[in-house]
């Protein structure tokens, strides 16, 4: 954290500079009057606070947290600028707890103005509590494999907002342009994505928004009259209506959205932290380093000097991590007792990797807001796994068949090694393994994730979803 500290106060005054413009537009709506032109000076203790400013937050709120809503915005900037982290942190939740972006909140705080929030205080918090020993050189990697001008989607906390702290602070380099695919389907993220890069880019209009919308939903209700529907994408019809929810539905939709900014910038390369798969893209990607590199056109194939770079890469970063004893040929039952030793019995006798990246692991269940680096890693690790197990089954050339199982099975025994609670792991390998019909290393990856939420009904169900069908019962009993 200390060595980032003066060019995280910076951050927060870049990101309080673009609230205070997204404000300003949302003061001209009708539902938001003007704002005081004094703040008051009884902020809290050791909190500078700028004596002048015409910006706003929305009139519409109960009026007993109007003000107190208004204010903790200004503070909660002037205490990041100040280094005030503690207090940084009691504000943020304060606001957490009222933003729209957070399904157990009251939504009484909903704004364009959240996004900078959330941006400058999640950077801050990957450096605080993310171990950026572990997460900062894999986001140096992403800065330095993507060239300046570039448009790169982030997926997760890592791959977002410690990417974008670090090249939004770069003064070496010409920035690339960052955006998230998970919140594209939040206009009031695109609002501020819009105020942020202006014309610099193609962005969709809100009528482009709408169509997207529409075209998704007639997909998705094709699909449910078809009875195909996706894993987990909940589309149902209410009263003649169609009605649509969750995670999946809002990924797929911020997939329409994602591709028509692919096509609205011909000129521009575009790179993908990946965690969630959308479809159009799958055939368009390669491994590029610790991310995806997407294409104008199909890729042909995974070539062998593809994979062997995508190998060079990732093979030295993992031995440092967890040690140099997983290769290629290693049997999975040996990674389940890596696993079963390191992160179940934390037993580190023989171990010749960092200890201190597993021993992060070990706080993960009891720190509900810990972020772990482990997750973020896999996660990059899985995303080129799953590529490999897509052309496996999509493209259907048998020398490319041939050439990408075994990178494919290598690169899941890596994610898995990494972090083996990952269930995003469990599921995709599983599925990986019960389509070469290798039905007892599908089961025992499932039993093996399944242990360390020994009382937890939901991944119970997950081990039921690999083992209902055939005979792989018996190995899970």
């Amino acid at each position: 954290m200390k060595p980032y500290e003066n060019r995280l106060k910076a951050f927060f005054g870049e990101k309080e500079r673009l609230a205070r413009s997204l404000a300003l537009q949302e003061q001209k709506a009708t539902a938001w009057a003007a704002w005081p032109s004094v703040v008051p000076r009884s902020g809290p203790p050791g909190i500078k606070v700028l004596s002048t400013f015409k910006d706003g937050l929305d009139q519409a709120l109960v009026p007993g947290e109007q003000s107190k809503l208004r204010d903790a915005v200004w503070y909660f900037f002037a205490a990041g600028k100040e280094g005030n982290w503690r207090e940084c942190r009691r504000l943020y939740r304060y606001l957490a707890r009222h933003s729209h972006h957070f399904a157990e909140a009251d939504r009484l705080f909903e704004s364009t103005v959240w996004q900078p929030i959330n941006e400058s205080f999640r950077a801050y918090e990957q450096l605080a509590d993310g171990e950026p020993g572990f997460t900062v050189p894999f986001a140096r990697d992403i800065l330095e494999c993507i060239p300046p001008g570039s448009i790169y989607f982030g997926d997760t906390d890592s791959g977002l907002f410690l990417v974008e702290f670090l090249n939004s602070s770069s003064a070496e380099r010409k920035p690339f342009f960052v955006l998230t695919q998970n919140q594209l389907a939040d206009w009031l993220y695109d609002e501020c994505v819009e105020q942020t890069y202006g014309d610099a880019i193609s962005l969709p209009s809100q009528v482009d928004y709408v169509a997207c919308r529409n075209e998704y939903e007639a997909a998705a209700n094709d699909r449910l009259k078809r009875g195909v529907l996706k894993p987990d994408e909940n589309v149902k019809m209410v009263n003649g209506e169609l009605e649509i929810s969750g995670p999946v539905a809002v990924m797929e939709l911020s997939g329409h959205i994602s591709k028509l900014i692919f096509e609205r910038n011909p000129d521009r390369e575009f790179y993908v932290q990946e965690n969630y798969a959308e479809d159009w893209m799958r055939s368009f990607l390669t491994p590029h380093g610790p991310l995806l590199k997407l294409y104008r056109q199909p890729v042909g194939e995974i070539t062998e000097e593809m994979v062997r770079k995508d190998s060079d890469y990732w093979t030295p970063r993992i031995n440092r991590l967890i040690g140099d004893w997983l290769k290629p040929e290693t049997p999975l039952d040996e990674v389940v007792d890596f696993v079963e030793r390191v992160y179940l019995r934390r037993d580190l006798k023989g171990f010749k990797g960092d200890p201190n990246f597993v021993r992060t692991e070990r706080i993960w269940k009891s720190m509900p807001d810990y972020v772990s680096p482990a997750h973020w890693i896999s996660g990059m690790r899985m995303s080129v796994a799953r590529l490999y197990a897509w052309r496996i089954q999509n493209v259907r050339t048998p020398a490319e068949q041939e050439r990408l199982l075994a990178p494919a099975d290598f690169a899941f025994r890596q994610a898995f090694a990494v972090c083996p609670h990952q269930t995003d792991v469990m599921i995709a390998y599983g599925n990986f393994l019960w389509s070469q019909r290798r039905l007892r290393d599908a089961a025992l990856i499932a039993r093996t994730v399944a242990r360390f939420y020994p009382d937890e009904k939901y991944y119970r169900d997950l081990v039921g979803r690999l083992s209902a069908r055939t005979e792989v019962e018996k190995w899970i009993r």
